[in-house]
């Protein structure tokens, strides 16, 4: 096996999906975890643009980012987060890691992108919850109470501590 399919085969056993992007952000290789992370066949995605599949909300801060990384003289190095449309039409949270750092035999910009669809409902779940909260502490009669964990200090008493205690 040659060293360029030897790192093919390397490349499709990656966790992230990795991709190399043309200057328009064009996709001029993409790896096999495009299909467990997003439904599609990585050669269906070759010769697409990347931006088209970036949630409205993002593309222009995808863009920014990636062009401002791309243009940058010296060697830069950035991440982004953003949605991208899988094949099935739902949207996977993606953070990105790129670099302006090209080479001849690379047709494109290096883009390694996780999944992190898990931390970002995760996030939103807590933003939630913590609204609910202050919707709940600042409407209860009950006195609610949030120590440190060692009990050493109190960090929150909702308004009701007036009431019930003067």
């Amino acid at each position: 096996m040659s060293r360029s399919a030897s790192l093919g085969v390397l490349l499709d056993h990656a966790q992230d999906k990795i991709a190399l992007l043309d200057d328009d952000g064009r996709f001029t290789y993409v790896n096999d975890a495009a299909r467990r992370i997003l439904g599609y066949e990585p050669d269906d995605l070759v010769g697409t643009n990347t931006f088209d599949y970036l949630h409205p909300d993002d593309v222009d801060a995808v863009r920014e980012r990636f062009t401002e990384t791309i243009n940058r003289e010296g060697y830069t190095a950035g991440s982004v987060k953003y949605r991208f449309r899988a094949a099935d039409d739902s949207w996977v949270w993606l953070e990105s890691q790129m670099s302006n750092v090209t080479d001849d035999r690379l047709d494109g910009y290096v883009v390694s992108s996780r999944d992190v669809t898990d931390r970002e409902r995760t996030k939103q779940e807590c933003r939630t919850l913590s609204t609910r909260l202050r919707e709940l502490s600042a409407t209860t009669s009950d006195v609610l109470w949030l120590f440190s964990g060692d009990w050493s200090e109190l960090l929150f008493v909702n308004p009701a501590y007036e009431s019930v205690f003067g």
